[in-house]
């Protein structure tokens, strides 16, 4: 259904969120 869509979307976002901010940390 849609909602599995979103919280799927969401998860990925927030993952990318934290390695992008990793990534900023470590350069």
């Amino acid at each position: 259904v849609a909602t599995d869509f979103y919280a799927i979307i969401s998860m990925i976002v927030v993952f990318f969120t934290l390695l992008m901010a990793r990534i900023s940390e470590q350069i």
